[in-house]
């Protein structure tokens, strides 16, 4: 890391099932939010990055917020796997010099426009391995996911409920997040036992959500940041990994469908860049697409032994006051559903210090955006 890099900034827009509002509006705000948030002109933003699959247009953002220059813009992949990496793209711009304020940003209307977990019974030919396992019956995330959390359930002896902890701690952070959807509906466990098989072991509530909304965060200099509104968090180190056997969701054809060698080869990425682990950071905010996932992310990580996730979370570890506090904003499953960058703006209101269940004493965080996908993962520290 030759070159100290930071977030400096974060806006989103609000989060709900029907914005009523384009997915370029919805961009647009977050990132006039985050230019707001950081104290930064538009005139200053000379690269942006999203998704190959956020569906807005740089050039069009670029015209609506009077950007003066744009020196770079390029996509990241895979989906939720390519959240943290849209940081680490940028960090690498701007270190190479072609960039100086880059926003990272994304735009969804997953739950007005179009259902984003419905599924497709009969993919398109460009779909390529998921042909091998779509025709078969397992045409949504859920399917794919629940054969999974089935094996997990069978290997450690565990009931169905195993993995209630996850859902019941998300909505605790969620019901005091004033941004979450589930801002003030607590969840509780009869009413997490009571919701409908989504594909079992799958409850309802062991699925995320389907939102509307965006957001954007301000990647910069630290030299640049130390003039600007707020404190920011260094980008201490960015990684990406990929599996060999990897199929979207569906790890079937590796040696141990309980292994994700995409997560731990993060681990060995982050330890190499700044030496330090996940689980040497005050928080942690991991990809909660579906909770048996963020039990198998917690053991490749190192937080616990394998089939020790569940308990884990039961004891209260991922809680504020735990030893190992996760998702303090509710994550995907009780704020919004928006590819992980709710999470890197989450680990920076913690860095800074006014998170809305701050954790004492926070001096590094680290975030994930993996799990059964190519993924990619950020540690972030103080400046």
């Amino acid at each position: 890391m030759a070159q100290d890099v930071v977030i400096a900034g974060v806006g989103t827009t609000d989060f709900s099932k029907n914005s009523k509002r384009s997915e370029h509006q919805l961009a647009v705000e977050a990132i006039v939010a985050c230019l707001d948030d950081a104290g930064i002109g538009a005139s200053e933003i000379d690269g942006m990055i999203t998704f190959t699959m956020d569906e807005t247009s740089e050039v069009d953002i670029r015209r609506e917020l009077g950007c003066e220059s744009l020196h770079h813009f390029s996509r990241v992949p895979f989906g939720g796997g390519g959240g943290c990496a849209t940081v680490g793209h940028a960090a690498m711009a701007i270190r190479a010099g072609v960039a100086h304020s880059v926003v990272v940003y994304r735009a969804l209307n997953t739950a007005s426009r179009v259902r984003f977990g419905s599924g497709q019974l009969t993919p398109p030919p460009e779909s390529g391995d998921q042909r091998w396992f779509t025709n078969f019956g397992l045409a949504t995330p859920a399917a794919r996911v629940g054969i999974t959390a089935r094996r997990y359930l069978e290997t450690y002896g565990l009931d169905d409920d195993a993995y209630a902890p996850f859902a019941l701690t998300a909505r605790a952070y969620a019901v005091t997040n004033p941004a979450a959807y589930y801002y003030n509906r607590p969840l509780s466990r009869d009413e997490y036992l009571s919701s409908p098989w989504i594909s079992r072991p799958l409850r309802r509530f062991d699925c995320c959500q389907e939102s509307d909304g965006a957001v954007a965060l301000l990647v910069t200099t630290a030299e640049r940041a130390r003039d600007l509104r707020k404190k920011s968090a260094k980008i201490l180190a960015s990684a990406q990994n990929a599996g060999l056997e990897q199929i979207g969701l569906a790890q079937y054809w590796c040696e141990d469908i309980l292994k994700l060698p995409e997560v731990s080869g993060l681990k060995e990425q982050l330890r190499k860049q700044c030496g330090m682990a996940p689980r040497d950071a005050d928080a942690a905010m991991l990809y909660d697409h579906f909770t048996p996932l963020v039990a198998l992310q917690l053991e490749q990580l190192g937080f616990c032994q394998d089939g020790e996730a569940t308990e884990f979370a039961a004891r209260g570890h991922l809680g504020v006051d735990g030893s190992m506090p996760m998702n303090t904003h509710g994550g995907h499953l009780g704020e919004a559903y928006l590819h992980g960058m709710t999470h890197i703006g989450e680990a920076l209101r913690q860095l800074r210090g006014e998170a809305v269940n701050q954790v004492s004493d926070v001096s590094a965080v680290f975030v994930a955006s993996a799990a059964s996908t190519p993924g990619s993962a950020l540690m972030l520290g103080q400046l």
